[in-house]
């Protein structure tokens, strides 16, 4: 770092915004006991995760990537 900078004198580094929430799966019949550990895939085009909505322990795949 060099002397007398800081990460404060960085205008850019903070933007302010907001998240846009939208349902991709209804849950209500997934029994929380078991936790979703949703993750990304990397293409960051499907989240994956599991539940047991349908009862046995799956995995399923959400496209959320636009057409």
């Amino acid at each position: 770092m060099v002397k007398g900078s800081s990460f404060r004198d960085k205008k850019d580094l903070i933007d302010a915004g907001y998240f846009k929430s939208e349902r991709l799966v209804n849950l209500a019949k997934h029994d929380y006991r078991l936790e979703p550990n949703v993750t990304f895939s990397p293409d960051m085009k499907w989240i994956v995760f599991r539940s047991n909505m349908l009862g046995p322990t799956h995995v399923f795949a959400v496209e959320i990537a636009k057409p």
